[in-house]
């Protein structure tokens, strides 16, 4: 999403006017949320050289903080929706084996994409060929 005059943002032209806000529009050339947060992190780490003639990464920071805290990707941090297994009934599903165990709703998953894709089809009746 567009980060100057972004919806969810403070209503606060007065920051957007600033000479730094306009060299980090013009000059580094920054439009969306996620490419001020990039420049952000490459400031921190040094791998491009921060602008000393408007402070342009403590302006940065400081149109990020004015995000609310859905849109602000450094703040944006997982919660527990209360929906998955407890200790219990993981242990439960383990002792099952093959047979049908009870689906997971944790919507929250960690690591590889992969794991994260369910796919559910209905079990073939007698007779007829397994789905592969």
């Amino acid at each position: 999403m567009i980060i100057w005059h972004h919806t969810y943002g403070a209503k606060n032209n007065y920051n957007m006017n600033k000479l730094a806000s306009k060299c980090l529009r013009n000059n580094h050339k920054i439009k969306t949320v996620g490419e001020m947060n990039d420049y952000i992190k490459k400031c921190r780490q040094g791998t491009i050289e921060k602008c000393k003639r408007y402070n342009c990464l403590k302006m940065a920071e400081n149109l990020l903080k004015t995000l609310g805290d859905k849109w602000n990707p450094i703040k944006c941090t997982p919660y527990k929706e209360n929906l998955d297994h407890t200790p219990r009934s993981k242990e439960a599903n383990k002792k099952i084996g093959d047979s049908p165990t009870l689906d997971n709703p944790d919507i929250m998953e960690e690591g590889e994409p992969e794991k994260a894709i369910r796919i559910f089809l209905k079990r073939p009746e007698e007779g007829k060929k397994n789905l592969k």
